[in-house]
């Protein structure tokens, strides 16, 4: 996760003023998918243009619009209060993506099987099994914090048969997604464990501290991005430019 300097660089480097949104059509037509585009959101997309000149062309018009809004509702300082959610946000990422292998692997240490995790690789077909436990941890905790269920008592992580052939799939879940899958009745208990440790670390993670210290800043980020949306919505900020003057407003 980027700091908010580190987004600011990114985004002033945007064609944001692209004025139209490519169809797919269009893109199609100009083998778009060969230029240097981004999406935002759907199937916009933007040329990126040169992004030298859109820094400073964002920069000056992002001014341009502090000066029409300063005093007319609009406050600003809402943007610093994101700018510190995010940096504090992205502080304890950097700290948090360390400890779900940390926590995985002494999970995997208390099992009793001998080559536990070179099973699971086999049966699985999953080059590093531990690795992909702890990224798909790390990522229901994220979701959880987006979502403001962090909380929630659920187990996040299940076991489920597909179909009723022979081998029998088992599939280790969360939610959609499927972790890992196995084949065969012989595999069940590979795979009830599995599913035990990551359900585990997840657990273990989400009361830790690094976790329950950026629950409350994604909130206040989320905060701050609602606020912002509101008050910079177009209905409410047009009658604020007419009325009001800037530098580049014409004499």
């Amino acid at each position: 996760m980027t700091n908010a300097e580190q987004f600011f660089v990114w985004l002033w480097q945007q064609n944001l003023l692209w004025r139209g949104v490519l169809s797919p059509e269009t893109q199609e037509r100009y083998n778009l998918s060969q230029l240097h585009v981004y999406t935002m959101g759907g199937q916009q997309c933007f040329l990126m243009g040169d992004p030298q000149f859109n820094i400073l062309e964002n920069k000056l018009l992002f001014k341009c619009l502090q000066d029409h809004t300063r005093g007319e509702g609009v406050r600003w300082e809402t943007l610093d209060e994101w700018k510190k959610a995010r940096d504090n946000c992205a502080k304890i990422v950097r700290k948090l993506r360390r400890e779900p292998s940390e926590v995985v692997n002494n999970f995997v240490k208390q099992e009793r099987e001998t080559n536990f995790l070179q099973r699971v690789k086999e049966e699985s077909r999953e080059v590093d099994p531990a690795t992909q436990m702890a990224e798909v941890v790390l990522r229901r905790i994220w979701q959880a914090i987006r979502e403001d269920k962090l909380d929630k008592e659920d187990p996040w992580f299940q076991m489920v048969l597909r179909g009723k052939g022979t081998p029998q799939e088992i599939n280790v879940k969360s939610r959609d997604e499927i972790v890992f899958t196995f084949f065969g009745d012989t595999n069940k208990g590979l795979a009830e464990k599995v599913t035990h440790i990551c359900e585990l670390a997840a657990n273990d993670l989400r009361r830790g501290d690094m976790v329950q210290q950026l629950h409350p800043e994604v909130r206040n980020m989320e905060k701050a991005t609602e606020k912002l949306r509101e008050m910079l919505n177009p209905v409410r900020l047009t009658p604020m430019i007419l009325r009001t003057r800037c530098d580049l407003c014409p004499a």
